[in-house]
């Protein structure tokens, strides 16, 4: 157990060194990110960290919806999104709905060809700093932070001055706390990933920028090389204990309680390795589509903004705003999948946009 245990933080501390000498940073112009500096670069690194003048950030929330619903919603918005995009979901147990907070990487596809993580600039600042209010110099400016469940962040600019225009313009107290960061310390913050909780919680807010980098064979790959690690040094483990275990048993006095920490981490290490079988065997399995879900393609390919979605049977319920809703309703009843489809009450328009609720039968 010493060795596998000693085997895997030098894993962990390889893979760390590796993390911080692969960081750039994305503004329009890529950087290096190096102890106190930022050096201008010809391409992204493997993890890029995107500027907050390069990200659009929205909050929506969604009720009367499964998680299930909501994930395949959102996964449908994401594969015909133009540009890479992320979201993070948060459940309101009391209040019966999600909140989708949502991150559009304004970067081109060339421009990120040799980027396999995007991060958020803002995410960085407000996960590092929780407890108020941030200042950081970056190469884009002056910028301010506030994380609350998802980052709020601003640049120096117009009326915008101070850090005290910052907290009155998102409803902060005076005596909110705040800390300023300069240029070359800010540098070190971003340079400084380790292979460690706050980089898990990073990875929660990243886009993996499988567009560009993944061919089938290479995602197969980073799936099954955990994997492969993984059992590896479970092997490691059970080898371990087992050699020490028949050496106990060559011993005329054998220390019973040892051989039963021994037989007890083997098991558990067992357990653990079927665990990881099952795991892979219900990936592999799962079903990545249903053809219901075809049909909301419609809404997102002509920008619907949704209310709600329900399913009830065969009946799909949907509620939304969009500037035609006439030719909506024409392209949702051209579906395959759609035996009819009517709006349920009067469409209501508001300026150049239609208001409406919209009643679907499934075949």
């Amino acid at each position: 157990m010493v060795l596998s245990l000693n085997i895997l933080k030098k894993i962990k501390q390889l893979l760390s060194n590796y993390l911080s000498k692969n960081v750039s940073y994305y503004n329009g112009e890529h950087f290096y990110i190096g102890e106190g500096c930022f050096s201008p670069l010809p391409k992204a690194k493997a993890i890029c960290i995107v500027a907050r003048n390069r990200c659009t950030e929205s909050k929506q929330s969604y009720s009367s919806i499964s998680r299930k619903e909501l994930s395949s919603l959102l996964r449908l918005e994401k594969n015909t999104a133009s540009r890479p995009m992320h979201f993070r979901v948060t459940a309101d147990l009391d209040n019966d709905l999600f909140e989708v907070h949502k991150t559009t990487f304004e970067i081109d596809a060339t421009e990120a060809d040799s980027g396999w993580v995007l991060i958020p600039e803002s995410y960085i600042l407000g996960t590092a700093h929780p407890d108020g209010v941030v200042s950081a110099e970056t190469p884009s400016g002056l910028l301010f932070a506030y994380m609350d469940n998802s980052p709020t962040s601003l640049y120096r600019a117009g009326l915008i001055q101070t850090v005290e225009a910052f907290k009155h313009s998102i409803g902060l107290p005076a005596d909110t706390k705040h800390e300023k960061i300069q240029m070359e310390a800010y540098a070190s913050l971003l340079s400084n990933i380790k292979l460690n909780k706050a980089f898990i919680d990073l990875v929660k807010a990243a886009r993996l920028n499988v567009a560009t980098q993944l061919s089938p064979l290479k995602l197969h790959a980073l799936y099954i090389a955990p994997l492969i690690m993984f059992t590896l040094l479970s092997g490691v483990s059970v080898g371990w204990q087992s050699y020490q275990l028949h050496q106990n048993e060559l011993q005329t006095n054998i220390d019973k309680e040892q051989v039963f920490k021994i037989l007890s981490t083997s098991n558990q290490i067992d357990k653990l390795n079927a665990t990881i079988n099952e795991v892979n065997e219900g990936v592999l399995n799962t079903a990545l589509t249903d053809s219901h879900w075809e049909v909301l393609r419609v809404f997102i390919e002509a920008n619907v903004r949704l209310n709600f979605v329900r399913f009830d049977g065969q009946v799909l319920e949907v509620d939304g705003e969009v500037a035609n809703s006439s030719e909506l309703l024409g392209l949702v009843t051209q579906q395959a999948q759609v035996q009819s489809a009517q709006f349920i009450g009067a469409v209501n328009k508001s300026g150049s946009t239609d208001k409406f609720n919209m009643g679907i039968f499934l075949k």
